[in-house]
């Protein structure tokens, strides 16, 4: 695509990303058909797939990768502020027409969503002032410097629970291990690690350490992040800790407390 990336440390942006793993896909023959399941039957060791095209696929395994769902809308909010043009639910499926470049915005949220969803205004020309929201008015970390990624830090036999990973983590960064190549060697057990925790372990996860986790999983390109940091210390960002309580709306606009 024309892009400079011999030393390995451009980010690209995740649309060009989404158009490369696109053409990968498209090279692999495997057939994408159209349509919704409308009912899963077993029969013996094969399972029967109904479309709602008629359409019958016999498998072996079925997998369901659904994706993530819709977001949810903001509790309590009424039916006519939730039905105004000035509330977006999903910027991916709808962008708002803006009645002034200079107008202030409100985005729910503080990720990598977030962020997105700033860029692309201020690259549509916004030049007013932003507010984000979140709990815990935290934003994403910042990637570090390439590093070779180890085996996982949280060994096999770690008592499961949401302090030993902690401390495993911990201890592990202590002994100079960045902390960046620390988060990315779980990329491949995550999932296991979470399976592996009694259910109110998961619950204590969500509760404590669930939106850290998501800060430095989840993480910003140094490019980005410095942009940010721009819009901040000039006024033109504003991140609060809080939720919304209630959005209501009239003649000038929505009103969020």
């Amino acid at each position: 695509r024309g892009i400079d990336s011999g030393n390995g440390t451009y980010f690209v942006p995740r649309m060009l990303w989404g158009a490369y793993l696109g053409d990968r896909f498209a090279t692999t023959g495997i057939p994408v058909l159209k349509g919704r399941v409308t009912r899963l039957k077993s029969e013996g060791i094969k399972t029967l797939l109904y479309l709602d095209n008629d359409h019958v696929v016999e498998t072996d395994k079925t997998v369901l990768a659904m994706g993530h769902a819709p977001p949810v809308d903001i509790p309590f909010i009424n039916s006519t502020s939730c039905n105004s043009w000035r509330y977006i639910r999903s910027v991916w499926n709808t962008w708002p027409s803006l009645p002034r470049f200079d107008a202030p915005i409100l985005i729910v949220g503080s990720g990598l969503t977030a962020i997105d969803t700033l860029l692309r205004l201020r690259a549509d020309g916004h030049q007013g002032v932003v507010t984000m929201v979140s709990r815990h008015g935290l934003l994403p970390q910042v990637h570090g410097v390439i590093e070779n990624v180890p085996p996982p830090v949280i060994l096999s036999g770690t008592q499961q629970t949401a302090v030993q990973y902690l401390r495993q983590i911990r201890m592990v960064v202590k002994k100079g291990l960045p902390w960046h190549t620390v988060v990315d060697s779980l990329r491949p057990c995550t999932n296991i690690l979470w399976a592996s925790l009694p259910e109110i372990e998961r619950l204590r996860f969500r509760r404590h350490l669930f939106h850290r986790w998501n800060t430095v999983r989840h993480r910003l390109a140094p490019k980005v992040a410095r942009q940010i940091k721009e819009e901040i210390l000039s006024g033109h960002l504003v991140v609060r800790r809080g939720y919304v309580a209630d959005l209501s709306e009239d003649d000038h606009g929505l009103t969020a407390r």
